[in-house]
């Protein structure tokens, strides 16, 4: 894996976790660790986890967000969609652009954060490897030391098997962990490399856990008056007579085909080749059982999506697409 000495990610916040998260535990459970609990409320959580491990957005480009939109509409909220195709956008150092649920400034994370729908719910963080010294940006502050799959991914035997169980999850009886546990801070992570680093090793000589090539990683968040501050232009539209703010680019649009200009045939089934993923058979036969609508991420504004279909010889109306 190529060393990342540092980067940001854009995560939920931990309230945003708690809340969605499905698999609580029965309400009374005697339980050692900081699992969700049914009737137990954010605030009476003794440890709040705030580690890499909080669903960070992925960059995608339009024609893959379009591909799973297409096969599942519900497979990406509207609120990420946006933001999935900023950071798509993004140039990344040679050798790592795979690594597409990292940025590498805080200009970029900052625009990125910019296109996210609830704000509310999410948060940037920094982080490095626990043995560079690399200087953490202003205005941030210490959150603690994890066990990470970082830069190659977020996963966390910290969250999976004392916070928020997703894979292999934890103990039955609560208890196998409760040394380390014991050490987590507030914010549910390490304070020393060296509690992080007894606790990997415990953690992977045990045969039913989590194998992968981890790295201990130290996690800085931006305080609130951070937030306060951050502001970006409105990107705005008319379509149809109606005002979308907000929207561009990172709505899902609607487009409602009628029909098409009968000498236009080849030029509709290639605009619609443009602006999707798809193949020459599927706009074909789209075209050939107008009128017909399709959904399509669109990276620019809508106005310009509107001409290619006109030029195109379509006979069109756009709506956005309605939120899951």
């Amino acid at each position: 894996m190529t060393a990342v000495q540092s980067a940001f990610l854009i995560v939920r916040r931990f309230e945003a976790v708690y809340k969605s998260y499905p698999h609580r535990t029965p309400r009374g459970t005697q339980q050692q660790y900081a699992l969700p609990q049914e009737g137990l409320e954010v605030d009476a959580v003794g440890k709040k986890y705030r580690g890499l491990d909080r669903e960070p957005v992925e960059g995608l480009s339009p024609r893959l967000l379009g591909r799973i939109l297409r096969a599942n509409p519900t497979g990406l909220p509207t609120p990420l969609r946006a933001a999935s195709l900023a950071m798509a956008q993004l140039t990344r150092p040679p050798g790592i652009e795979h690594l597409n649920h990292l940025l590498f400034s805080l200009d970029d994370a900052r625009d990125v954060y910019l296109t996210l729908a609830e704000r509310q719910d999410w948060e940037i963080v920094w982080v490095r490897l626990a043995e560079t010294r690399i200087q953490p940006p202003p205005q941030s502050e210490r959150l603690g030391i994890e066990p990470s799959w970082y830069p190659g991914g977020s996963f966390s035997p910290v969250c999976d098997c004392m916070c928020f169980p997703r894979w292999h999850g934890t103990d039955k009886k609560g208890s196998l962990f409760a040394e380390y546990y014991a050490r987590l801070n507030p914010h549910g992570l390490f304070d020393s490399q060296r509690d992080a680093a007894d606790f990997l090793q415990f953690y992977t000589s045990l045969d039913w856990t989590e194998a992968g090539e981890y790295s201990l990683v130290e996690v800085y968040a931006f305080s609130e008056s951070f937030y306060e501050h951050l502001h970006g232009p409105v990107r705005y539209a008319i379509l149809d007579g109606t005002l979308f703010t907000d929207t561009l680019p990172e709505m899902t649009w609607d487009i409602h085909l009628k029909r098409l200009a009968s000498d236009h045939k080849i030029l509709g089934i290639k605009a619609l080749r443009d602006i999707t993923d798809m193949g020459l058979a599927e706009a074909r036969a789209l075209v050939e059982a107008l009128p017909n609508t399709v959904a399509v991420v669109y990276l620019g504004d809508v106005k310009s999506l509107g001409e290619k279909l006109l030029e195109s010889g379509f006979d069109f109306h756009i709506t956005a697409h309605s939120s899951p």
